[in-house]
This record gives structure tokens, C-alpha cells and sequence, in this order.
């Protein structure tokens, strides 16, 4: 993934704190069902493009996730089976532009 400058700038414009993370559940020691329903518990409610890409998440094993507070407090989380997955999803839930294009 290719993070151009500008488009770096322009997110940091607009948000307050970003944090990515990879299966976080394996630090845990859980799965990956186990560690969304932790979130939800916790009020951070994870949102994947559908049924079908957190069914993906849950049996692969495989858990990337893009979570942004907002300067006003609002908290946005996204989850995916990939990193460029994520990033598509927060712009398209967010209105975010955080690529220019992937890295070959």
C-alpha cells in the first residue's frame, strides 16, 4: 500500500488518533468471534463491508482493523481480511481518502 504525503497530511487534518492492527486476538490468545464480541461489549461496535467478509475474518484467522477518533470524539472502526480492505472500507463508511494507489 502506497501512502502518498499529501493524502497522509490531509488524514491527519482530519482526525485525531489513528491505530491499526493485525490479529490483535492472537496477543489475547482468542479467536477472532471472541475478540469482536469483546469490542461489542466494550460499546466499539467493528464494522466489515458485510456478513460474508467478517465470515471470512472468523474462519482464516486472519483480522487486520483501522479504528480513527475524530477531533469531536466520534470513533469509527472497520475491520477486514486485509489492509487495503480496511482502508477502502473507512473511506467508503467515513469519507476518508487514505491511498493512492498499491505498492507492486
Amino acid at each position: 500500500m502506497v501512502f502518498e504525503s499529501r493524502t497522509l497530511q490531509w488524514f491527519a487534518n482530519r482526525v485525531d488518533t489513528i491505530e491499526i492492527r493485525c490479529n490483535a486476538h492472537r496477543d489475547m490468545r482468542t479467536t477472532v468471534a471472541r475478540h469482536l464480541l469483546d469490542r461489542e461489549r466494550r460499546g466499539e461496535t467493528v464494522q466489515f463491508e458485510n456478513d460474508e467478509a467478517r465470515r471470512l475474518c472468523i474462519s482464516t484467522d486472519m483480522l487486520w482493523e483501522l479504528s480513527i477518533r475524530h477531533a469531536d470524539g466520534s470513533h469509527v472502526h472497520v475491520a477486514s481480511s486485509s489492509l487495503e480492505n480496511c482502508a477502502a472500507l473507512l473511506q467508503k463508511v467515513d469519507g476518508i481518502g487514505l491511498t493512492s494507489g498499491v505498492a507492486a
